[in-house]
């Protein structure tokens, strides 16, 4: 899956850019900052006439990270940070 600038579409699409953004964010697609971003999937969708995939949604948590080629699982905190620094 590609991205692609909001601001190069626009300019593709011959239209301002602001106006693709308010199209856009009125069906629902999600645009942040001045130099966003949006995903070929949403694109096609909208120009074959469905309504865009929702975006994914996060847990809220950071996500896991191995310290090691181990697993970590049924280890204390203490013995996990030991073989750290092993």
């Amino acid at each position: 899956m590609g991205r692609v600038r909001v601001a190069d579409l626009a300019k593709k699409m011959e239209i301002p850019e602001g106006d693709l953004v308010h199209k856009l964010r009125s069906i629902g697609v999600r645009i942040e900052g001045e130099n966003a971003h949006i995903d070929t999937e949403v694109i096609q969708a909208i120009l074959s006439g469905k309504r865009p995939p929702p975006p994914a949604k996060s847990s809220g948590r950071p996500a896991r990270t191995r310290l090691d080629s181990h697993s970590t699982r049924g280890r204390s905190e203490s013995d996990v940070a030991k073989q750290k620094h092993e």
